[in-house]
């Protein structure tokens, strides 16, 4: 039944599912991707994808650079561009010297030596390896692994080397033989993994999930589970992570939801979203030996922490803040940890202390970096189209090398677009539309906001994926003028300090109209049709005649313009009506129906929404498991 905005382009605190069916993705279908990938590259070969060198830019729009890896005598920078393209930048005479196109939205990238390195592409569910010789890229192999990966590590010490993906379409690791460029096994991991790395000393192998947030702990030697661990007090939006040298501690930054109704008052007490690191003993550790430290200053909150990382000498550690466009540096061996929850805000004690802890604006939107040295960082930056060197001591950009295009007019989406990731439209800047709809997706989070027309019935944040087709919206389907969402979600919900004007609610809705998932390709009900599949064709006989789904998820967006009584309220609720959210994309999503309370669409299935409860007949278990088998294909 159909997602329900109220308020803006991204504010997760916002914006309410109104029947959320989104289902963990099944490894026979994660296995049904893989498959038809493979047979789509044996038909096709192995089509060498455009290059270009660092004086052509590539056809197409802007590049947005997340991911970095430097070289290892780190001359040499290599950027995945989730605009559809792969850098290589050298840092001594500040030029990109070649670039590589890629359809398929590049995410992380890893060298494994000084002529090879690998990245993964989230919407062509690949890995790529690439040859670097003589100052350019070379495409040299792709080999599918999966619904979307994120995250890569590679152990280039082993034998063979091998390549670790976080595939977060089917909540697995896939450990790829780099010889014979094969996944030789999975690891299942929590839900929707997109962060992994490799500690030092060649031991442990984490990976971070995110719809729960949650570490799993892997002996890179025997790959099996060492250790998990969640993040204490409902952490989320978990980013990429570092080891501290000496305790060999893993250190990640995260957002805390602290549950609160999301109001003034809330949000300005840090009530509503902290950003905190957290520093975890591994392989294994009590939730009690959890350590955390806020970030967040009264006033002047920290947007979006992402990316940690230690200095080489390890005195400092470094944390991008992308939502306020800047760089947190706090001095290591003189924080002062908190077990449990360390309150809302950074400790007093180190606030105008620069030799502690000081804040480097960026502007645009910092992701990924890199030391340099003990000195200087490299930092991808998604929205300056750049890869940018800081000099920390002096708190200033020494350098700025531009991997894309700077039109000299911005279209609306790209206007929408800096307004979706800028936590300064919301008050004191605490969190931004990302923050409860991570690039454009869900967070998996539940948020009492006024969607519903008052407090104390918090509802699950829907994905924005398709949402521009998909109103009405707010779970209970009164919001008919997504532009007067966008209004709303600033100014209601973020609480921002100026009122929207009508231009920024244009083109936020601008941008919402372009998100899909990255894996997104052509119409969905021909898209998603195997040939030889009998429990797909049975699932889809089912939707349409004994469960009656159709009643409610109509059309090509499967959704519905009208609300319904479905016996689904919660305690708590002014409206018992709901509004069907649309069933497209149910395999990238954790937590179903309004209030999140089932993990899985099966869960959902077979006790709140059951056909026989709503308007279809009750289904035996083998039915059941194809009618799964097709939703989850949608």
């Amino acid at each position: 039944m159909r997602w329900m905005i109220y308020s803006s382009a991204g504010v997760a605190v916002c914006l309410l599912l109104t029947m959320a069916f989104w289902f963990c993705t099944s490894s026979s279908f994660s296995e049904s991707v893989v498959q038809a990938a493979e047979e789509k590259l044996t038909s096709a070969g192995t089509p060498r994808p455009e290059t270009k060198n660092s004086t052509t830019d590539h056809e197409g729009g802007y590049r947005n650079p997340r991911s970095l890896a430097l070289s290892a005598d780190k001359k040499l920078g290599l950027v995945a561009n989730t605009g559809g393209s792969v850098a290589l930048v050298d840092f001594t005479s500040g030029q990109k010297l070649s670039e590589i196109s890629f359809a398929g939205v590049p995410w992380d990238i890893q060298w494994l030596n000084d002529q090879k390195a690998y990245v993964t592409l989230r919407g062509k569910c690949q890995l790529v390896e690439m040859g670097v010789v003589e100052g350019k890229l070379e495409f040299l192999r792709q080999l599918p692994v999966g619904l979307e990966p994120c995250g890569l590590a590679i152990d280039s010490e082993s034998r063979p080397p091998l390549a670790y993906v976080a595939v977060s379409g089917s909540d697995e690791l896939a450990v790829v033989d780099l010889d014979s460029f094969q996944v030789f096994q999975r690891l299942p991991t929590g839900g929707l993994p997109q962060q992994v790395i490799i500690s030092p000393d060649r031991k442990w192998l984490a990976v971070a999930a995110q719809v729960p947030a949650r570490v799993t702990v892997f002996d890179l030697a025997t790959h099996k589970v060492a250790g998990e661990h969640k993040v204490y007090t409902d952490g989320f939006n978990l980013g990429p992570m570092a080891f501290e040298p000496e305790t060999g501690s893993l250190l990640v930054s995260c957002a805390i939801n602290r549950g609160f109704p999301v109001n003034f008052s809330n949000i300005e007490r840090g009530w509503v979203i902290d950003n905190r690191l957290v520093r975890m003993p591994i392989p294994q550790g009590e939730l009690g030996e959890q350590e955390q430290l806020g970030l967040d200053e009264f006033q002047k909150g920290v947007g979006d922490a992402y990316a940690t990382r230690v200095s080489p000498n390890g005195e400092w550690i470094a944390i991008t803040a992308s939502g306020s466009h800047e760089l947190i540096l706090v001095k290591r061996k003189e924080l002062p940890w908190m077990p449990g929850d360390p309150g809302d805000f950074v400790r007093p004690e180190l606030i105008g202390d620069k030799t502690r802890y000081r804040r480097i604006s960026l502007a645009g939107r910092p992701l990924d970096f890199e030391f340099l040295d003990d000195r200087r960082i490299a930092v991808a930056n998604g929205l300056k189209e750049a890869v940018e060197i800081v000099d920390l001591e002096q708190g200033i950009i020494e350098l700025s090398i531009a991997v894309g295009a700077h039109p000299h007019e911005k279209s609306l989406a790209r206007q929408g677009e800096e307004i979706f990731y800028d936590a300064r439209h919301s008050l004191h800047q605490w969190f931004s539309c990302h923050s409860c709809h991570p690039d454009g997706h869900t967070a998996g989070q539940l948020f009492d906001t006024q969607n519903d027309r008052g407090y104390g019935a918090a509802k699950l944040t829907p994905t924005l994926y398709h949402v521009a087709e998909t109103g009405p919206w707010t779970w209970h389907g009164w919001q008919r003028d997504l532009e007067n969402a966008m209004k709303r979600s600033i100014e209601e919900t973020m609480q921002s300090e100026k009122s929207s004007t009508q231009e920024q609610q244009k083109a936020l809705v601008a941008y919402l109209e372009t998100l899909r998932p990255a894996s997104w390709q052509g119409n969905p009900l021909e898209r998603s049709q195997p040939q030889d599949d009998p429990d797909w064709h049975a699932g889809k006989a089912i939707f349409f005649g004994k469960g009656a789904c159709d009643n409610c998820h109509q059309g090509p967006q499967m959704v519905h313009g009208d609300t319904f009584e479905i016996g689904l309220k919660s305690r708590n609720d002014s409206d018992f009506r709901f509004n069907p959210p649309s069933l497209l994309g149910l395999n990238l999503r954790r937590r179903f129906l309004h209030d999140g309370r089932s993990r899985s669409l099966r869960d959902a299935l077979e006790k709140y929404h059951a056909p026989e409860k709503v308007a279809g007949e009750k289904l035996s278990p083998e039915e059941l498991q194809q009618l799964l088998r097709y939703l989850e294909s949608l």
